[in-house]
């Protein structure tokens, strides 16, 4: 079976500037929670948006630890027999501490990101009601691990 992992740092931070969605993986009473988002991973921290309460917030307040998966599947090898089902694949998981930026600067700088990253433009401001209307946190990461398939 051939090595999977993904040694080499840059190659995993940028894979992550390249993609748009992740999983945010708390701790959340007896079980773990998982949940989708968008981010944007920018000097070495994975930034993201958030409603102004609800079981993420709940869940990183208990215990700012976390995790964060991003993947990319590109292709499926489909055989008869499961054990030469394939995928070609690459995927990150973050360990991190999830922070929340509640300096107004810094929160309207990735909140620009965030909409630069899907929109295309980074608009100069947002209005400032826009701006207090969300939650902006920061996982600061402590290591990272990857691991890709290139054959299916």
């Amino acid at each position: 079976m051939p090595k999977r992992n993904i040694v080499d740092k840059a190659e995993i931070e940028t894979f992550l500037q390249q993609q748009t969605i992740g999983r945010l993986g708390t701790f959340s009473e007896d079980y773990p929670y998982i949940v989708p988002l968008c981010y944007v991973y920018y000097q070495k921290s994975i930034y993201f948006h958030s409603g102004l309460r609800g079981k993420k917030i709940q869940s990183i307040r208990k215990n700012p630890r976390v995790c964060f998966q991003v993947d990319q599947v590109e292709k499926f090898r489909v055989d008869p027999s499961p054990c030469n089902f394939n995928i070609t694949y690459r995927s990150v998981i973050v360990y991190g501490t999830v922070s929340e930026v509640t300096e107004i600067g810094a929160k309207m700088e990735a909140l620009l990101l965030l909409t630069a990253r899907f929109y295309g433009d980074i608009p100069q401001s947002l209005p400032y009601k826009q701006v207090e209307s969300v939650k902006v946190f920061k996982i600061d990461v402590d290591y990272m691990t990857g691991k890709a398939n290139h054959e299916a």
